[in-house]
């Protein structure tokens, strides 16, 4: 009987001292809108993707927070899509239960598949295209606070580890984009607390 009245007493106490904490937690889910990167490397210069992406976002305490997001991109020029996993850390300027800023990092897998019109065993026809590459790099923000309704517009941009060539082609090599950038626009976001 001791037993019983001391568990309830710490579990008690427990709550009391955690719930503070987990009140400044909040989650929040919304759909983006993104004018990102191009997925293939070419010399005609920047062309950019289509991007649109799910998101889930968690802020730990007023000033930290993560989001994850899943973005999938279709190439214009190429028949090259992407669909990319982004984890990203932020630190917002100033209590994240308002619309605040924040800068933090990034670090992804990006998955590119289509295909192509390439040389495969000294003859032209269609190439399958598959790669994978870690996006690594910094984003930066400004988002409101994800309890109820909130928006989120973004840029983040870095390096694609693992970029190079996709296939060759009768005049030249085609390779992914070394570089990895993207200006976003999140909105219908609901978050709770």
């Amino acid at each position: 009987m001791g037993t019983m009245r001391t568990l309830r007493t710490v579990i008690a106490l427990s709550f009391a001292v955690l719930s503070p904490l987990l009140h400044a937690q909040a989650t929040g889910i919304n759909i983006t809108l993104d004018y990102g990167h191009k997925l293939v490397e070419d010399d005609r210069g920047f062309v950019p993707t289509a991007t649109f992406g799910l998101g889930v976002q968690r802020d730990f305490d007023r000033r930290v927070g993560m989001g994850v997001d899943l973005f999938y991109s279709a190439g214009e020029q190429y028949s090259v899509n992407a669909l990319e996993f982004i984890y990203s850390a932020k630190y917002f300027t100033s209590s994240n239960e308002y619309t605040s800023f924040y800068v933090g990092s990034l670090l992804g897998v990006q998955l590119l598949s289509g295909s192509g019109y390439g040389n495969v065993g000294g003859t032209n026809g269609s190439v399958d295209v598959s790669r994978v590459q870690i996006p690594v790099g910094l984003r930066a923000g400004l988002r409101g606070g994800l309890e109820g309704y909130f928006g989120e517009l973004f840029v983040q941009g870095g390096y694609a580890i693992g970029h190079g060539e996709l296939y060759r082609n009768s005049s030249a090599s085609v390779n992914s984009a070394p570089l990895y950038f993207m200006v976003g626009l999140s909105f219908l976001g609901f978050g709770w607390e």
